[in-house]
């Protein structure tokens, strides 16, 4: 007879007492729910060692029904998988134990500093938790570079509680994380077709091979130089104005995720609400959900020197 189907908090709990019970009385553990990019929330188990002011934290494995209903039969696999990993990689690594005494003193964090840019839209919860600029539809926010771990990235976002310890508001965040942004990740503009090429040589097939048209692709793709939230990149100062004066044109603006912008000179020959639609069509079948940048499109207009907002209707009058 199957047994009853919980929701994540009630599989959490239970989770989290079978690990309590596997560990012992020297550790101590909660349950905690952490809002990613879009929203959604990421709920783990954290666990903390006697004399520890800091948690390893192991999120808890995806429910097989797809419907946020976690069988009770699952709850002593996920329990003896995240002790185990527990005994395997030990208790909070070093660099984390570091930044928790850096955290104390702006002056050791500021240099860590970095934004990126988020959809507000799809946000609302964390950012009601973390401080922001508004920019067109976008939201920048601020983070912490911690540094490199098993090939990854290691950040922790800036919140509120920061902000206030330090006694600094969001435009000085911004101002400093941009300071730091162009000295370490410097914004890179390659052709697409570059790119391409470059992706086809890692996989070890010739343009021809993996079925690319001969002729050539008018996008570029622009990023940081490392390829981690580099759509935030537009926001450099020259960066899109540089490019517009290159191609001696206005530059259509288009968000392919929260790392990269597509970039397209524009001549006239575009239907602005198509591009549009281009966006939302990657945004639904290439995009994971909590990479999406925005739903539209954009325009750098170089004798404003202004970005815009291609709406469906204000890209209908733009054509007029």
């Amino acid at each position: 007879m199957e047994r009853k189907k919980m929701t994540i908090n009630e599989y959490a709990e239970k989770v989290g007492i079978g690990v309590k019970k596997l560990l012992g009385e020297e550790y101590k553990i909660d349950v905690k729910t952490v809002l990613k990019d879009g929203g959604k929330g990421l709920t783990g188990i954290c666990i903390w060692r006697k004399g520890e002011r800091m948690a390893r934290v192991f999120n808890l494995g995806q429910s097989g029904n797809g419907q946020g209903l976690w069988k009770e039969s699952e709850v002593d696999a996920e329990t003896h998988r995240i002790v185990n990993a527990y005994r395997y990689h030990g208790g909070v690594p070093k660099v984390y134990r570091k930044m928790d005494t850096d955290l104390q003193s702006f002056s050791n964090v500021r240099n860590r500093i970095r934004f990126k840019l988020i959809n507000t839209e799809r946000n609302g919860r964390l950012l009601s938790q973390v401080p922001s600029i508004q920019y067109l539809d976008f939201s920048i926010v601020f983070y912490l570079y911690i540094g490199e771990m098993y090939e990854n990235m290691v950040i922790s976002l800036i919140h509120y509680e920061h902000m206030d310890a330090w006694h600094v508001d969001a435009r000085m965040l911004y101002n400093m994380a941009l300071v730091n942004m162009i000295r370490e990740k410097p914004a890179v503009i390659r052709s697409l077709k570059e790119v391409m090429d470059d992706l086809f040589e890692v996989a070890g097939l010739s343009p021809k091979e993996a079925g690319e048209s001969e002729g050539s692709l008018p996008f570029y793709v622009l990023s940081s130089e490392d390829g981690m939230y580099g759509a935030a990149c537009m926001l450099y100062p020259g960066v899109i104005a540089g490019f517009a004066e290159k191609m001696g044109a206005d530059v259509i603006i288009l968000p392919s995720s929260i790392h990269e912008l597509l970039l397209l000179e524009d001549t006239g020959d575009y239907e602005y609400k198509e591009l549009v639609g281009l966006v939302r069509f990657v945004n639904n079948t290439e995009v994971p959900e909590d990479q999406i940048l925005s739903e539209g499109a954009y325009r750098y207009d170089k004798s404003r020197m202004k970005v815009e907002k291609l709406s469906d209707n204000v890209a209908e009058k733009m054509q007029l």
